[in-house]
């Protein structure tokens, strides 16, 4: 059906390894299957409510009132909680947002050029130069990844905490010749879940501090001479490993799906059997619909 040839159009698409398992898995029906499951029980309880249509006289029982209200309910949490589910598939197709904050001259570019390899974000020597956002896709042992620099200063700030929050990892990033892990104590607040810490510059410090910044969880690299990279680099693929693995059962790939499933959890949202019979039964075929 449509969602097997949408995964073949994702297949076509997946320019990743992770991308390919996932279009193949969506291939096989996995989502299929679940859709058409929910639709089987939605059948079924309007077979039951027809049958009272056709013999107004028959009054429903009391338990089979109980028994199909129960049944559409279930359904409609089952579906509410595949909707609220982490929206990872999509994320899949988009890429995983890593946004790379700290203050303008912790060198959030040079770490960008580095990890890309070309000169994504213009670096200046003078603080705080780079402008805006600036996005690079990057494939990440087989994930899309999207990172974003952001700029924190008085007018991007705004910008930069929309993308904080959008983001599945926000990488803080300090000059550690200059500066403390303690600069992101408030925004530890919001997102604790989702930081990793990176001293930047460590290549002009002691020994002794390098393995004090590494005892407060701290990743320390070098973004010029490309010292730790590799170690970062890892890092982050852990996180979304992790963050990817956790959450490997059915996802919802294509926005359409889930604009779909809003509009059945609607209708069975409506749905009960203090109405007449007549309403509650079409509030089932518009959702089995």
């Amino acid at each position: 059906g449509i969602s097997q040839a949408e995964g073949l159009a994702d297949l076509i698409d997946a320019e990743t390894a992770e991308q390919q398992k996932y279009a193949m898995r969506q291939m096989e029906g996995g989502l299929k299957n679940l859709y058409e499951s929910w639709r089987e029980e939605l059948l079924t309880v309007m077979a039951h409510l027809e049958a009272y249509i056709d013999f107004p006289d028959e009054e429903i029982p009391e338990d089979t009132v109980f028994k199909l209200e129960d049944t559409v309910f279930k359904l409609k949490e089952a579906i509410k909680a595949h909707l609220s589910g982490d929206t990872i598939g999509e994320r899949l197709r988009e890429g995983f947002r890593v946004v790379i904050v700290g203050p303008p001259n912790a060198g959030k570019s040079s770490l960008l050029n580095a990890v890309v390899n070309r000169e994504a974000a213009i670096v200046s020597d003078i603080a705080g130069t780079t402008r805006d956002a600036v996005d690079v896709h990057l494939d990440l042992k087989g994930y899309p990844v999207m990172f974003t620099d952001t700029a924190i200063e008085k007018k991007g700030i705004e910008i930069a905490y929309h993308k904080i929050n959008e983001a599945d990892l926000v990488i803080c990033l300090f000059d550690a010749s200059q500066d403390t892990v303690h600069i992101f104590d408030n925004l530890k607040k919001t997102i604790s879940g989702k930081m990793l810490l990176v001293a930047n510059k460590t290549d002009r410090l002691s020994a002794e501090r390098i393995s004090s910044l590494r005892q407060e969880g701290c990743l320390t690299i070098a973004a010029k001479p490309r010292q730790g990279l590799e170690q970062l680099l890892q890092a982050i693929t852990e996180r979304i490993e992790n963050r990817f693995t956790s959450n490997s059962n059915l996802l919802i790939t294509r926005a359409r799906y889930r604009e779909a499933l809003k509009e059945t959890v609607e209708a069975l949202e409506t749905f009960t059997l203090r109405k007449e019979i007549e309403l509650a039964a079409e509030d089932v075929r518009l959702a089995a619909r």
